[in-house]
């Protein structure tokens, strides 16, 4: 029997998608990635990359909005494309909530058929190999409004918007995660503004026309038609992404940029978009710098659209290629400038992270979160301030270990008791794209702070920009980033991506500090508490200890940790005024340290470290005596009130005043 290759690809598609829908189902927290199954009907929950079968190389789009009084468009997308591996005889689309009128291609023949939100593009004949071939769909959207997309315009409110990031579909998509160029032209009533990916090609008026002559012409009053070009591939998360946002705005330039950075604000808000993002042109820069490539596009347009206290930075449509969108409560005047600097950093970076270098599944998409997290860290800790900024990027990380070691106890492979491997092909449920969100961003920006301190700035970065440099404008999985970093560093990390990314989990260690004085030794004894057993072996790392020895400096030792137990004995002339575990954070691992009091005083007094002298407040605050709590109410006068540390302080003496911690 003659099976045709797009035959077998439909019925794989099929299969795929059907994975896909059963991965939403609860997994069982100890279920690991080899038994990752339906029990009912013996289906895999793993999930992994589908394929369309063919190569998107462009994406034009030609909108009409007639009246934004009502929510309705009239759009005809153009998809260019090469049929990769086999003749394509069928083309699928997600078409969830448009109203498809006609289907055509060049030369061919095609019959289209819609049902259950996909549209089935059947070729006769078919597209040959290496042949460049386009269809074209005309079709419509009508009344998102039950999305919060539209705001419709009316007498004495204010005016309308349209914003199709909040859409679940707005125009006709494949199953790919291809890179492709992309155009949009937007015909919109007069006194209305239209942004787009990429660069503004030309903005013209017009009467009566619509933006594509395969709209209708009908007579819709005076008229502006923006046209913008992504002139480079986006892929992955983005491919073919094509979000607008349609409303009336003061645009504010930000100067000092290598790239455009046009504000949209509120009418009348202009002078507060102003001071809001006066940070980004500097984000930029940094960042660029940091990764290697300067800002990957045209322009970066922060957009602020989007209702007051609308949760947008964890969201999962904050941002598209060269377009971020925002709150109108980031232009608060009483708002906290870092925490908008925050933000901002963060949208930033995924525009390399997400935009330039694109997972290639949910399974790698720490790549882009973590990478768009670490950001945050990146930018506070080139503008550390005098005072009690100095300990913003300090507590930023220290938040995000303690985030990530209380969500995961180490466990089997690709599972956990509370959750899944970072890396994992078992699906997450709780983002908007079957990603958990907070694994992948928390812990992966954890883990590239380990990696950093493993290697080194001048290697880290190093490998960091050769990553970006070698796989910009495409997709990339975590072995890409694993080989560029053991290029740069000359060093195999299989291990260390094995254990913190594949492996579900963080250590539980006990380390327990002993002074003998008749030998002159400092006995330390570290305990992995976690479950260790066949599947589980304990995690290998080292241990950095501090000792304070009485010199200025101190000294710092190493402890190689590989098994359930591991100790080291450390020559000193006189008993240590205090021990500090991991002052730097280098490994992400939970930690209970036991040694006296008094050192944990002496540690909270002259920690050489943010998180060392936090570890002493912490330690402190676990402690009933009234040497403890003398301690900490003499840190709450001397710390600055504005400094993190000082809030580690506070929650510490609720806790022994047996007040319930703050969040």
């Amino acid at each position: 029997m003659n099976i045709s290759r797009n035959t077998l690809n439909r019925e794989r598609i099929l299969g795929m998608t059907l994975l896909v829908l059963t991965a939403a189902a609860p997994v069982s927290a100890r279920q690991s990635h080899a038994t990752a199954y339906d029990e009912e009907t013996g289906r895999s929950l793993l999930s992994y990359p589908v394929s369309s079968g063919v190569d998107v190389t462009h994406v034009k789009l030609e909108v009409t909005i007639a009246d934004m009084s009502r929510p309705k468009l009239d759009a005809v997308e153009t998809l260019a494309f090469k049929a990769v591996g086999w003749p394509t005889e069928e083309l699928n689309l997600r078409v969830l909530g448009l109203r498809v009128s006609s289907v055509r291609s060049d030369g061919r023949q095609v019959e289209f058929k819609e049902s259950g939100g996909s549209l089935k593009i059947s070729f006769q004949p078919a597209v040959p190999v290496g042949v460049a071939a386009s269809v074209v769909v005309t079709y419509s959207v009508a009344d998102p409004s039950e999305h919060k997309a539209w705001v419709t315009e009316s007498p004495g409110s204010r005016a309308g918007s349209f914003n199709t990031s909040l859409l679940e579909s707005w125009y006709p998509r494949p199953q790919t995660t291809d890179c492709s160029t992309a155009e949009v032209a937007v015909d919109v009533p007069l006194g209305y503004l239209a942004c787009a990916p990429g660069r503004l090609v030309s903005r013209a008026k017009a009467t009566s026309r619509a933006a594509s002559s395969d709209l209708p012409g009908t007579s819709v009053g005076p008229r502006e038609v923006f046209r913008w070009a992504q002139d480079s591939a986006s892929g992955g998360e983005f491919c073919g992404r094509l979000d607008i946002v349609v409303g009336k705005f003061d645009v504010v330039e930000m100067a000092g940029s290598e790239a455009s950075v046009p504000v949209y604000a509120p009418i009348g808000r202009g002078p507060d978009a102003r001071a809001a993002f006066s940070a980004a042109p500097k984000i930029s820069e940094l960042l660029g710098k940091r990764f290697g490539t300067r800002y990957p596009w045209p322009k970066f347009a922060p957009i602020v659209a989007l209702p007051a206290g609308q949760n947008v930075v964890n969201g999962g449509y904050e941002t598209t290629p060269s377009m971020a969108l925002f709150a109108e409560d980031t232009l608060a005047r009483a708002s906290s400038p870092r925490e908008r600097e925050r933000e901002i950093a963060r949208l930033f970076a995924k525009q390399w992270f997400g935009a330039l270098l694109s997972a290639r599944s949910p399974e790698h998409r720490w790549l882009e979160d973590g990478f768009s997290t670490y950001a945050i860290s990146l930018w506070l800790e080139s503008t550390k301030t005098i005072g009690g900024e100095t300990d913003s990027d300090d507590a930023l990380i220290r938040g995000w270990f303690d985030a990530a070691t209380t969500r995961s106890t180490a466990s089997g492979p690709g599972s956990t008791e509370t959750g899944l491997a970072m890396v994992s092909k078992v699906s997450r449920t709780n983002g908007p794209d079957g990603v958990d969100r907070t694994e992948t961003g928390i812990k992966g920006a954890a883990v590239l702070h380990m990696l950093r301190q493993q290697l080194g700035d001048e290697v880290f970065f190093k490998g960091l920009a050769l990553y970006v440099n070698r796989f910009a404008h495409r997709t990339v999985e975590t072995i890409n980033f694993r080989h560029a970093m053991e290029e740069a560093s000359g060093e195999s990390l299989e291990q260390f991506f094995d254990q913190w990314c594949s492996r579900a989990g963080t250590p539980s260690i006990d380390v327990n500090t002993e002074w003998d004085s008749t030998a002159h030794e400092l006995r330390v004894d570290v305990t992995q508490t976690q479950n260790i057993d066949p599947d589980s072996p304990a995690f290998v790392f080292a241990l950095p200890i501090f000792v304070s020895d009485g010199t200025p400096k101190g000294r710092t030792h190493t402890l190689d940790v590989n098994a359930r137990h591991n100790s080291t004995s450390i020559a000193l002339d006189r008993a240590p005024e205090f021990v500090s575990i991991d002052p730097s954070l280098s490994v992400l691992a939970a930690v209970s340290i036991a040694q006296p009091e008094s050192a944990w005083i002496a540690q909270l007094a002259r920690g050489q470290t943010w998180n060392a002298r936090a570890q002493a407040v912490r330690a402190l605050g676990a402690s009933s005596s009234a040497g403890a709590r003398a301690a900490l109410l003499d840190a709450r006068l001397s710390v600055p009130a504005s400094s993190p540390l000082h809030a580690e302080v506070e929650r510490a003496i609720r806790v022994q005043s047996g007040v319930p911690s703050e969040k």
